[in-house]
């Protein structure tokens, strides 16, 4: 309850809070970095603040994402 009120309070995006805009609207961060983690990385990079938990979860997805592409 408390960590609910500190995010709300500063505007920072839970894992599960659903979105109340773009076009993941009414799905939670939980259910886009299943689908699209590149879109949370890129509200991030527009001033959108999330959690810890999502911000790490987006960076290991993308680092391993960028290690499986190999050029030989």
């Amino acid at each position: 309850m408390f960590e609910d009120t500190v995010m709300s309070q500063f505007n920072i995006i839970g894992i599960d809070n659903p979105l109340h805009f773009g076009k993941y609207r009414g799905l939670t961060p939980r259910d886009i970095i299943e689908i699209d983690p590149e879109y949370l990385s890129w509200l991030i990079g527009k001033g959108f603040k999330f959690t810890k938990e999502i911000k790490d979860t987006i960076n290991n997805l993308i680092y391993n994402k960028q290690k499986q592409i190999c050029v030989y």
